[in-house]
């Protein structure tokens, strides 16, 4: 009986391993974390961002100062036409309105920059913790805290041992006489006793020449872990 799948998990950059977060024979669930890189630098750009983002305070100035601006113009248009105000002050206000627009876009701007930037930034967070894909049992760890994997090492091995897989092996003459889909009843090996239903997934075309064998594959149940990975079994057909 095997797992489903081995997984050999590692994180997506190079760092040192600040701590592991499971142990070996460890039930986890998908999205688990199993061990963190150290993210000093990243934690604190990131609180950065937050503070920076956390404040109005650019963009409320250039409206404010957008508003101030317009009042000023109008009462400079309405003095001009009555001839108080000469078209050169109007002309004056109206460009600093219009400097005042454009510090208001850059303001608006600068603050969609930021929230790019804190976007990356909790990115480049996450790829310092190493998260389970899916449910399954650790089977292995490579790395302890305080060493230094690189993007390609290993660092936990997760086994998926719900549903297990069992191989089998039967006489040519079987051949033909089954197919995925069909039951077969699982007999494992003391100390495990009882028969649990399987089914196959898979009957090999091809037939070994010199066992005169052929491969089949069948899934069994193991939601609640029961049986162990690489323990032997019986299979009836």
């Amino acid at each position: 009986m095997d797992p489903e799948a081995e997984l050999m998990l590692g994180f997506e950059g190079g760092g040192l391993i600040a701590e592991l977060l499971v142990k070996t024979g460890d039930s986890v669930l998908a999205g688990a974390p199993l061990a963190r890189q150290r993210d000093e630098l990243e934690r604190i750009r990131r609180d950065l961002l937050v503070t920076r983002l956390s404040s109005e305070a650019g963009i409320a100035a250039q409206e404010a100062r957008i508003a101030l601006m317009r009042n000023k113009l109008e009462r400079a248009r309405t003095l001009a036409a009555r001839n108080v105000s000469s078209d050169a002050q109007v002309e004056e206000l109206e460009y600093e309105h219009d400097l005042a627009e454009i510090g208001l876009e850059q303001a608006v701007a600068d603050r969609q920059v930021s929230e790019k930037e804190l976007e990356l930034a909790k990115a480049q967070l996450e790829r310092k913790l190493l998260s389970a894909p899916v449910d399954g049992v650790v089977l292995d760890l490579f790395r302890r805290p305080g060493e230094y994997a690189e993007r390609s090492d290993p660092v936990v091995q997760l086994g998926v041992l719900d549903p297990l897989r069992v191989r089998a092996f039967p006489h040519v003459t079987l051949f033909g006489s089954m197919a995925p889909g069909d039951p077969v009843l699982i007999r494992p090996l003391p100390p495990f006793e009882g028969e649990f239903e399987a089914r196959l997934t898979h009957v090999s075309p091809q037939v070994d020449p010199a066992s005169r064998t052929f491969a089949i594959e069948a899934e069994l149940p193991n939601p609640d872990h029961r049986f162990p990975a690489g323990h032997r079994c019986l299979i009836s057909f």
